[in-house]
């Protein structure tokens, strides 16, 4: 099995299709650093962390720095230690910082963690030296720039997000979320043709990820959304000229295929974005996967009123379990029916396990990974970086 054709079924979003076929070309290529990266990528987004951090850990086995320090950095992410594995992606920045894969993983775990003025930094440098190096064929590279258009597209900086999606797709056909991407910039700019262009080849790779029926039903949600953001932002206006307060960065909008499913790469985490717009563009519609607006308003406030401690991230509030032992925060995307996001508490900050529905006696379940795309297994939240709400 070719490689390419391996990464490019990752890409397309189907983590769990890419595993055989990297698999297979490990079994003529058992040190193949890249196959086993990106496999170990691919088990994460399943849920299957023992074999990914066997993966990661034979990718440090047979290569050297700075690539070994990045095969290190990810198994300490997959084991919970969120603060080392930033460690060793900062020291390997500051001891090769022409390494355009080391700045790449590192934006994006920023990006992931939603800290976006530092991952536009980092995800920048990234590109720059990987187009400098030569290693825009290299499957980092369309990810990262797939990055920065979901980033510039929150600020509402719709040509220069297109710009990245563009580069994106042209380095990486198979990206679905890029491509979804454009046809949400193309809505943006009434170049129809184009976004319907971009749409098609979106459905035509993942028809899962991509949920919606047809292009007008994306196009109306497209439009909604960017309405909602804009109303959204004329209220924080108004706040602020009445002397309470300002407004910040905007973090709503997106260019990927939901905040949930935009199929990321794998080597970051749940995207925080505000209570009301995910940044990778989510369903705006009452009706969620059979679950309405109203059951997520009363889990919400059920949350509110047992949660021993309220913390607030961005905008979003993220509610303590009974026990202390987990965190919930609203689904902004709503695939697959879920309603929370459910985080492991780690003491010092908080980890992404799954998400969450309601089952039909009206009880909160976990969602089985293997029926959801989830492709934002490692996600971290310093706790340091939360404001106290109760």
């Amino acid at each position: 099995m070719n490689l390419g054709a391996a990464i490019a079924t990752f890409s397309s979003c189907n983590k769990a299709g890419s595993i055989p076929q990297f698999t297979q070309h490990l079994s003529s290529n058992p040190n193949n650093y890249t196959a086993l990266v990106w496999r170990g990528r691919a088990y994460s987004i399943i849920g299957d962390n023992a074999k990914a951090k066997a993966d990661f850990a034979k990718a440090a086995s047979v290569t050297v720095p700075p690539r070994k320090d990045l095969a290190q950095a990810e198994c300490e992410f997959l084991s919970g230690n969120s603060k080392q594995g930033i460690a060793i992606l900062s020291s390997v920045v500051k001891r090769y910082p022409d390494c355009a894969e080391a700045w790449s993983s590192l934006g994006t775990r920023f990006f992931y963690g939603n800290v976006l003025d530092v991952a536009l930094e980092y995800l920048n440098k990234a590109v720059n030296r990987g187009k400098s190096n030569g290693e825009t064929s290299e499957p980092w590279y369309p990810w990262a720039n797939n990055h920065l258009g979901d980033i510039c597209y929150a600020d509402g900086r719709i040509d220069l997000s297109s710009e990245y999606y563009n580069e994106a797709t042209r380095t990486c056909s198979s990206l679905t979320v890029a491509h979804l991407g454009s046809s949400r910039c193309d809505i943006l700019r009434d170049n129809t043709a184009q976004a319907k262009a971009s749409f098609k080849v979106a459905k035509e790779l993942n028809s899962t990820l991509v949920e919606w029926a047809n292009f007008d039903d994306f196009r109306s949600d497209v439009v909604a959304e960017s309405k909602g953001r804009a109303q959204a932002s004329g209220r924080v206006r108004k706040s602020g000229a009445g002397g309470g307060g300002g407004g910040g960065r905007s973090s709503g909008g997106g260019g990927g295929g939901g905040k949930d499913k935009k199929g990321g790469d794998g080597s970051g985490g749940e995207s925080d974005s505000d209570e009301d717009s995910g940044r990778k563009g989510r369903r705006t519609r009452g009706q969620i996967d059979g679950q309405t607006s109203q059951s997520i308003t009363d889990v919400i406030k059920k949350l509110k009123k047992e949660a021993p401690a309220i913390k607030e991230f961005n905008g979003r509030k993220y509610y303590q379990s009974k026990d202390g032992e987990y965190w919930y925060v609203k689904d902004t995307a709503g695939h697959a029916g879920a309603l929370l996001k459910k985080y492991k508490d780690r003491r010092s900050s908080l980890e992404f396990v799954g998400s969450m529905t309601i089952d039909k006696d009206g009880n909160l379940v976990d969602i089985d990974p293997g029926k959801k795309h989830e492709s934002n297994k490692i996600p971290f939240i310093e706790k340091s970086k939360m404001k106290t709400c109760k």
